[in-house]
């Protein structure tokens, strides 16, 4: 429950995660994704390298397999049953920039698609949840254009039924959210502006593989790109607080005269 993410190719074993494996000493994986994602030979070679895979998180969609990843949590005791994130599976930035809440609470993260309420399961494993005296807190991370209003019904209901509260963290873009979401969880959820990270908005890989690096020292985690520094601004109101930056990925994803005026 505490492991890194790391990266591979559909069908083969990456070499720089094979050996970033070895020198952590891991014995068994996790592979997320059906064979669409991570093949069956990329699987084998992970096993032919020494290595368990002990299973595979995979369903028919995104949404089938972030229940499997739910379910599996849920059967290792991995979630506070107290607090649910929900947002959209239509782009990847609203999650990621609350992945690291995610960690550090050991919240489940629901998706939903745009538009639409959610789906059957994520229903019934909220109401489910509810019911056991959990998801008191929920959070909805998006506008409504990410997360529905049809969807926000739903949730505020659970929270009636349970005398729990959500919350909707929401901006312009996917930058003005991430600045809610990080001004949130430092505000009310434990983490720290202090060694903040930097990804690029525009793909999801190193957001994502420092969410856990984010989470597990309580800071949080800021999309930026050039054309929209809504985070930059939000994180210059307490640089007081800040000794230490982080930038996740190279110049090509964030160049060096964004982290000069980061920086600066």
């Amino acid at each position: 429950s505490k492991g890194p993410i790391l990266f591979t190719e559909k069908d083969s074993f990456n070499s720089a995660t094979k050996k970033a494996l070895k020198e952590l000493g891991v014995k068994s994986v996790v592979i997320v994704g059906g064979e669409a994602a991570v093949s069956a030979k990329a699987a084998n070679a992970i096993k032919n390298s020494g290595i368990a895979v002990e299973t595979r998180l995979g369903g028919t969609d995104c949404y089938d397999t972030q229940m499997k990843i739910y379910e599996y949590g849920q059967s290792r005791g991995f979630w506070d049953p107290s607090m649910a994130i929900v947002a959209t599976a239509s782009h990847f930035g609203d999650a990621l920039s609350a992945s690291p809440v995610a960690f550090a609470k050991k919240a489940p993260i629901f998706l939903v698609a745009s538009g639409e309420g959610l789906g059957r399961s994520q229903q019934q494993a909220l109401v489910k949840g509810a019911r056991s005296g959990g998801f008191t807190s929920i959070a909805i991370v998006g506008g409504t254009s990410a997360v529905s209003r049809q969807a926000e019904g739903f949730i505020s209901g659970i929270c009636y039924w349970n005398g729990g509260s959500y919350t909707r963290l929401a901006g312009a873009t996917q930058y003005e959210t991430s600045a809610e979401v990080a001004t949130w969880a430092a505000t009310s959820q434990g983490l720290s502006w202090d060694s903040l990270a930097f990804a690029t908005g525009a793909a999801p890989y190193d957001a994502l593989a420092g969410s856990v690096l984010q989470g597990g020292s309580g800071s949080v985690l800021l999309l930026i790109d050039g054309s929209n520094t809504a985070t930059l601004n939000a994180a210059a109101l307490h640089k007081g607080s800040i000794g230490h930056v982080r930038f996740l990925g190279g110049t090509a994803a964030l160049p060096q005269n964004l982290r000069n005026t980061i920086v600066s």
